[in-house]
Order: C-alpha cells, then structure tokens, then sequence
C-alpha cells in the first residue's frame, strides 16, 4: 500500500473494515463504498461511491488521480491512535472494576 496511490474497498458487505484506517496511517486516500460499516468506522475521511455502482467508482477514482480530493484524515488518525485506544481501555478497565 505504500506505493499507491489510494486505496478501493469495493465491499458491499465487510466487517470493522481495518485496511482503510491502515490507508489513513499511511496518509493515503481510501475510495470506499457507501455501506453502514465503513461510514461508522470510518467517518468523512474516505471518497464515498454508491454501493454496486461501477461507473461512480470510476468517476471518484478518477477524481483523486486527477487530484480533486483533499486527504481527510487527521480525525481517523485520532480516533484509532494508540493514545485513544489506551485511554478507552482504561476507562473499561474501571468500569469493570467498579461494577465488580
């Protein structure tokens, strides 16, 4: 994935949708279909295409290489951080102890 230049994930069904949270890390634009999954996880960082659609996939990659999108990622990268992840164990972590 380093050396593309975005990253496509077609899904019309997945699961957490791990590798376009990958792309963000590695500062690269990810195209990703309009399904729940990635639009909870991953928020208004990615380019959206209609699920199904092929010739609106083409249109958005089209539109990254021709350098119509601005990279969006600052939010995924502080949502997934390490330090964000930490802190929400933690708090689960207390709370189990509490409740225990």
């Amino acid at each position: 994935m380093n050396k593309t230049k975005f990253y496509v994930d077609a899904s019309e069904f997945e699961g957490f949708g791990m590798t376009p949270v990958e792309a963000a890390f590695l500062d690269k634009i990810s195209i990703v279909s309009n399904i729940y999954v990635h639009r909870d996880v991953l928020g208004d960082y990615p380019v959206y295409f209609k699920r199904g659609n092929t010739v609106d996939l083409i249109e958005k990659m089209r539109t990254v290489m021709d350098g119509g999108y601005k990279l969006n990622n600052k939010k995924i990268i502080k949502k997934y951080s390490s330090q964000m992840l930490k802190n929400r164990l933690m708090k689960y972590i207390e709370r189990v102890i509490k409740n225990s």
